[in-house]
């Protein structure tokens, strides 16, 4: 028994495929399974158009079936060479010498596949198979054109006689032999619109155009080092979208867009340079009066410090720091610092500072655990990421206000540096500690006093990163009579310098307003920064 067609006036179609596919995943024993064939590119040539077929002949043996198969908007001849996963296959169906059918396949069934001459593609693992092809085509719908009116006098108007008149034909055949016949080529239906109009930009293509504007307009207004790649991978974009069907221009894109991203690369690592510090909310630092305590059993007399800060992150969030320190503790640490500093046999400045740094690491690093519980319970509570953790950290340090820190007198150290850094600082009248070995507070001393340059914050920042897991070292520099934190984290922008192995992002604590990776300008020289210590996770 012969069923019709299942769709009204319809007929279905025969040829034969050439089709490329992807086979399922990690398949090597050389068996397909059908159901997870994802065709990439069909060409169907020899088409012909059946009268009648039984669909239940169709589903006898192996097969592939879908209902419908939607083939991909734009064909380009070029992909047939470079196969690709995507949601649409491309079908092609010559007709004629110079045009081809590229549309909707409607109920499809692929069988007889010939496996002898199942072969890989050159670009692995594309399969390319031939086989016999059972499908259907919807018949276009005949565009509706209304009659003239005809008119009755000077101020009356006939209705149209008729509604609509069919202005097209059915594409398939009108009349075929009983049973197969050779499709001609003009069967297959093609564009039947009487008027075409240029295809107007979708709203797709207007706010793509709008934020590429957008994003031009901020970089030239931040003077951004960025803009002229942008410009030229924007460029890029374009003629590769409107000539990708050309060799040249598309040759010419991918230059465009090399040159582009090569320029990109090159300032990325001195974004630093032109980014500008980001400022966040005033805080606040309190130090109470000393509280005078004595343990029970002893006679010993200690004096506690209470330490109330309040400082913001750049995320706009509010953090508080409220711990106590003692008398005792700080008098001990000083006199470890002191014996250290003495016993150093480091034969230059670097050796000098990487020694004592170590060593006042190791000796407050149980002494700030009090600090250390604080930030872990901020980090764990709002799940803040690596680099939001170590930015907590940063901006609590850079919310202490500076204090310069002398290894000499405040005179001496003047008359000894030429620095017309401190000549200036201390003719303003601002603050100093004198006689600290090394010019350096350690961790304790430090959230003790809250008093400190550059060296101490770097050093109090390490050894609470070093603490929480993240990676971080200390920078000393001659050239610029300078120290940093280094932090070994992602951060993607600014310079750097690999440490063992792992990127290490610079970040200036002596003022408000610098992320990782921000420094000054006029320290972003990584051959004039040493490394003392460090810490890596991994």
């Amino acid at each position: 028994m012969s069923l019709t067609p299942q769709h009204t006036n319809e007929s279905y179609f025969k040829g034969k495929l050439t089709g490329i596919f992807l086979p399922k995943e990690n398949s090597h024993s050389g068996e397909f399974h059908f159901y997870a064939i994802r065709w990439s590119y069909l060409k169907i040539t020899d088409v012909e158009v059946l009268e009648a077929v039984d669909v239940r002949d169709l589903k006898v043996g192996d097969f592939w079936h879908a209902k419908a198969l939607k083939a991909k908007k734009k064909w380009l001849p070029y992909q047939v060479d470079f196969p690709r996963i995507m949601k649409r296959p491309e079908i092609f169906i010559p007709r004629g010498e110079v045009d081809f059918y590229s549309g909707t396949l409607l109920n499809v069934y692929i069988r007889n596949f010939d496996l002898s001459k199942l072969k890989k593609r050159s670009f692995e693992p594309w399969i390319e198979v031939t086989a016999d092809i059972y499908f259907q085509i919807e018949k276009p719908k005949p565009p509706l054109v209304p009659t003239p009116i005809q008119k009755v006098n000077e101020n009356r108007v006939s209705v149209p006689v008729s509604q609509t008149v069919p202005l097209v034909v059915d594409p398939v055949a009108a009349s075929v032999n009983e049973n197969v016949t050779p499709i001609p080529a003009t069967v297959l239906p093609g564009d039947t619109t009487i008027d075409v109009k240029k295809k107007r930009p979708g709203c797709g293509s207007m706010l793509s155009l709008f934020f590429f504007g957008l994003i031009i307009y901020v970089l030239f207004k931040s003077g951004s080092v960025f803009l002229l790649p942008a410009i030229l991978i924007g460029l890029a974009y374009f003629i590769f979208h409107r000539f990708r069907s050309s060799c040249l221009p598309m040759l010419f894109a991918l230059i465009l867009f090399i040159v582009g991203g090569l320029i990109a690369l090159h300032y990325l690592p001195n974004q630093a340079r032109q980014v500008k510090t980001q400022q966040t909310k005033d805080g606040e630092v309190k130090i109470s009066p000393p509280k005078k305590m004595k343990k029970d059993g002893s006679e010993a007399i200690d004096f506690t410090t209470e330490k109330h800060i309040r400082w913001w992150d750049f995320f706009k969030s509010l953090y508080k720091a409220d711990y106590t320190t003692s008398n005792n503790s700080f008098f001990a640490s000083n006199e470890v610092h002191r014996r250290l500093a003495s016993t150093t046999t480091a034969q230059n400045s670097i050796g000098f500072y990487t020694e004592l740094y170590r060593g006042l690491d190791r000796m407050d690093g149980q002494k700030i655990d009090s600090i250390v519980k604080i930030f872990r319970n901020y980090a764990g509570r709002k799940h803040l990421s690596a680099i939001r953790t170590a930015e907590m950290v940063t901006t609590f340090v850079q919310e202490i206000p500076y204090y310069l820190v002398h290894d000499l007198s405040c005179q001496e150290a003047i008359e000894q540096s030429n620095s017309q850094f401190l000549t200036d600082y201390h003719a303003e009248g601002k603050p100093c500690l004198a006689n600290i070995p090394g010019g350096v507070q350690s961790p304790y001393e430090f959230i003790h006093n809250l008093k400190g340059d550059c060296d101490t914050r770097s050093l109090l920042a390490f050894t609470i990163l070093k603490k929480m897991g993240i990676s971080a070292s200390v920078w000393v520099s001659e050239s610029y009579g300078h120290s940093i934190l280094g932090v070994g984290l992602p951060v993607g922008t600014g310079v750097y310098k690999i440490v063992n192995g792992v990127k290490h992002y610079p970040i200036e604590l002596t003022a408000k307003g610098f992320r990782l990776g921000m420094i000054s300008p006029e320290h972003t020289d990584m051959d004039n920064w040493n490394i003392t210590v460090y810490y890596n996770k991994f």
